[in-house]
């Protein structure tokens, strides 16, 4: 996914949900690709995420498959939240 800070102040990332489940908990589910939390973005900036999932895997009460709709939900350290729903490919 790509990231974009509209706002005027830089800001950081410091967690990932999917389907409410934070990255801590992700297991072998998930994880977050050349990145490490927090993610900082400055003001105008974008930023590439890329989360590998792992196939069949469950997490929270969803097994990972294809055509399986999740939510992914950035957290930021000033405490707001973006969620996006998306279905796996």
């Amino acid at each position: 996914m790509t990231v974009r800070n509209t706002g005027t102040t830089t800001t950081s990332i410091d967690e990932i949900f999917i389907n409410n489940v934070p990255s801590t908990q992700w297991k072998d589910a998930a994880q977050i690709q050349n990145e490490e939390l927090p993610i900082t973005i400055n003001p105008g900036e974008n930023q590439d995420i890329t989360l590998l999932l792992s196939r069949g895997q469950q997490l929270g009460t969803t097994t990972l498959n294809a055509g399986v709709s999740i939510e992914v939900k950035l957290h930021t350290t000033g405490g707001r939240e973006y969620p996006k729903l998306t279905n796996l490919p």
